[in-house]
C-alpha cells in the first residue's frame, strides 16, 4: 500500500523533519537571494553597457565640433574609425547641421542625406538592419548653442546581449558554488542544532518509557537551581518558599508582583527554554507521583492495619465481655474469703486470686477500651500543665526506680486544643515505659516545643534502647518485651495520638536510649 505525502511525512523522526523543514527554508531563500543578485547584476551590466557608449558617442560629438568648424574630413573620418575600433559598433558616422553624412565608417555613404531630429538631444531608438537589431545613439555637436551636426553611433544589440550573459554566465557560476557552500554549511550545522534539540527530548522519551515500566527512581538533568531569596535579594522572611530552591513549587509563596510564576526571573533562569520547562515539569510530575504512591500505599497499610484491628477488636470486645463476668464472681468471692476466714496460708493465697483478678480485670478493661475507644472531646487546654499532671502520678514510681524526672516546658504553648484524658493516658503510658526502661539514677527527660509548625512532646530515657525488630513491631497489639505485659499500652497510645491527628516517631540507639515523640498539628486558639 503506497503512502501520502503527509503520512512519509508523519512517519519521520523528529530529527528529520526539523532538518528537512529548515534545509528547505534555507534552500529557498538561498535561491531567492541569486534570483535578486542576478537580476539586480543583469540590470546593472546593461546599464554600464549603455552608459559606456554614451560616453564613446560624447566623445565622438565633442571631438567633430573642431572637423566640422573647419570642414576638416580626414580628421572627422579617423575620428568615426577610432569611435568604431573603441566598441562593438556596427558603424559610426558625422552629420553636418544638414543632415548630409560627412563622414562614416562605410565610405559608401558618404554624401547621403539623413533626416535630423526634430529635438537639439540625445536620442537613442532601435533599428532593423540585415536581420539584425541595432541601437543607434544620436547627439548633436553644438557650439555655444549652435548646432553644427550630429554624431550618431550604430550599436549591435545582439553583441550587447552576449556580452552581457558572458558575463552573466560568471556570475551564475560563482552564485551557485557560494550558495553550494552555504547551503552544506547551513545543512551540516541545522543537522547538529537539531541533534542537541531532539537529543534532550529523546532523554524525555527514554525517561517517560522508564515511567511508563513503573520505574519512578527517573530524573532529567536541570540547570543550576537558584534560591529566590538570593537571587531577588528578598527580605520576605515570612514567605514559604523563602531560602528554598524550586519557589514555583511551594504553596502559598509570594509572587512580589509577578502575575504567576512562569513569568518569573528565577523559573526563566532555572529552567531555560522551553525543552527545559519540559523536563521540570516532567521532574516534579514524577517527584509528586512518587509522593502519592507513597502516600497511597501508606494509606493502604493503614486501611488494612485498621480493618485488622476491627475484627481484633470485635473478637477482643467479645471474648472481655465474657471473661469479665466470671472474673468479677472470682474476685468478689476472694475478697469474701478473705474477709471472713482467717489462716495465714489462706489470706496469702486469697491475696494472690484477689490481685491478679484484679490485674486481668485490667487487662480486659485495655481490651475493650482499645476495641471501643470512645470519641476524643477535643477542647482548649494547657498541654504544658497536663505534662505536669502526669508526672506527679509517676513521681512515686520513679523514685522507687531511682530515676530523675525533667520537665523542659516550651512557654510559647499557651493552650491546645487536645482530649485532655486521652493525650495524658499516652504520655503516661510512654513515660512508665521509660521509667521501667531506665537504670538506677537515670535522667527521664520530657520536654513541649514548635517546631516545623507543629507541637513535639518528647520523652526521652537513657535505658539500654530498642532493637530495629522490635521498633518494626513496637506499636502492633499485644506486642510486648515484658513478662507481666498485655502489649496494648504503646498501641492504645498510638490510637489516642492518632484520633488528634497527629503521630508518634520513635529514635532508638542500643546501648544509649530512647526518644519517643508525640507531634500534634499547632493550631493556637
Amino acid at each position: 500500500m503506497s503512502l501520502s505525502l503527509a503520512q512519509r511525512l508523519n512517519s519521520l523522526k523528529l530529527k528529520h523533519k526539523l532538518v528537512l523543514a529548515i534545509v528547505i527554508n534555507i534552500l529557498l531563500v538561498l535561491i531567492c537571494f541569486a534570483l535578486v543578485i542576478h537580476s539586480f547584476q543583469e540590470k546593472k551590466l546593461f546599464q554600464n553597457v549603455q552608459e559606456k557608449n554614451l560616453s564613446l558617442a560624447r566623445n565622438m560629438a565633442g571631438e567633430a565640433v573642431e572637423g566640422l568648424l573647419l570642414r576638416d574630413f580626414q580628421q572627422l573620418d579617423v575620428l568615426v574609425g577610432s569611435a568604431q575600433e573603441a566598441v562593438w559598433a556596427e558603424y559610426a558616422s558625422i552629420l553636418d547641421q544638414t543632415g548630409t553624412v560627412v563622414a562614416h565608417t562605410d565610405k559608401s555613404k558618404l554624401g547621403g542625406t539623413l533626416r535630423l531630429p526634430d529635438a537639439q538631444e540625445l536620442r537613442i531608438k532601435e533599428v532593423e538592419s540585415n536581420g539584425r537589431t541595432l541601437k543607434e545613439y544620436w547627439l548633436p555637436v553644438m557650439v555655444k548653442n549652435e548646432l553644427l551636426g550630429f554624431a550618431v553611433l550604430g550599436i549591435d544589440h545582439s553583441k550587447e546581449v552576449s556580452l552581457v550573459q558572458a558575463d552573466l554566465g560568471d556570475l551564475r557560476k560563482r552564485l551557485i558554488l557560494i550558495s553550494s557552500v552555504l547551503f552544506v554549511i547551513a545543512l551540516v550545522t541545522t543537522y547538529i542544532l537539531a541533534g542537541i534539540l531532539t537529543r534532550r527530548l529523546g532523554q524525555l522519551k527514554s525517561n517517560m518509557l522508564n515511567v511508563q515500566q513503573n520505574n519512578l527512581q527517573v530524573e532529567l538533568p536541570e540547570p543550576k537551581q537558584l534560591v529566590c531569596s538570593d537571587f531577588l535579594s528578598c527580605r520576605q522572611t515570612q514567605c514559604p518558599a523563602y531560602g528554598q530552591t524550586k519557589c514555583w513549587t511551594v504553596s502559598n509563596r509570594f509572587l512580589e508582583g509577578y502575575k504567576d510564576c512562569t513569568s518569573c526571573a528565577v523559573y526563566k533562569q532555572c529552567t531555560g527554554d522551553e525543552i527545559g520547562e519540559l523536563n521540570q515539569a516532567f521532574n516534579q510530575m514524577v517527584s509528586d507521583l512518587r509522593e502519592n504512591l507513597t502516600k497511597l500505599e501508606q494509606a493502604n497499610l493503614e486501611k488494612s492495619r485498621l480493618e485488622r484491628l476491627s475484627l481484633l477488636g470485635q473478637m477482643s470486645a467479645q471474648v472481655a465481655h465474657e471473661i469479665k463476668n466470671p472474673l468479677n464472681a472470682i474476685k468478689g468471692s476472694a475478697h469474701y474469703l478473705k474477709a471472713n476466714f482467717q489462716g495465714a496460708m489462706l489470706q496469702e493465697f486469697l491475696g494472690v486470686i484477689e490481685n491478679e483478678s484484679e490485674r486481668l480485670s485490667d487487662i480486659v478493661t485495655n481490651f475493650l477500651n482499645f476495641s471501643k475507644p470512645g470519641p476524643a472531646v477535643m477542647q482548649p487546654s494547657d498541654l504544658n500543665a497536663m505534662v505536669r499532671d502526669t508526672l506527679r502520678l509517676v513521681e512515686g514510681e520513679a523514685g522507687d526506680k531511682g530515676s530523675l524526672l525533667r520537665f523542659d516546658a516550651d512557654e510559647r504553648i499557651s493552650t491546645l486544643r487536645f482530649d485532655y484524658a486521652k493525650l495524658k493516658q499516652s504520655l503516661l503510658n510512654l513515660v512508665v515505659n521509660a521509667i521501667q526502661a531506665s537504670q538506677h539514677g537515670g535522667l527521664i527527660r520530657v520536654s513541649t516545643e514548635i517546631a516545623n509548625g507543629e507541637v513535639h512532646l518528647a520523652i526521652t530515657d537513657q535505658g539500654a534502647g530498642i532493637d530495629s525488630e522490635t521498633l518494626d513491631n513496637l506499636f502492633k497489639p499485644f506486642f510486648t518485651t515484658k513478662v507481666r505485659g498485655s502489649g496494648l499500652g504503646l498501641a492504645i497510645a498510638e490510637q489516642n495520638v492518632r484520633e488528634h491527628q497527629g503521630r508518634i516517631e520513635v529514635a532508638s540507639q542500643p546501648g544509649v536510649g530512647t526518644r519517643f515523640t508525640i507531634i500534634l498539628p499547632w493550631v493556637e486558639t
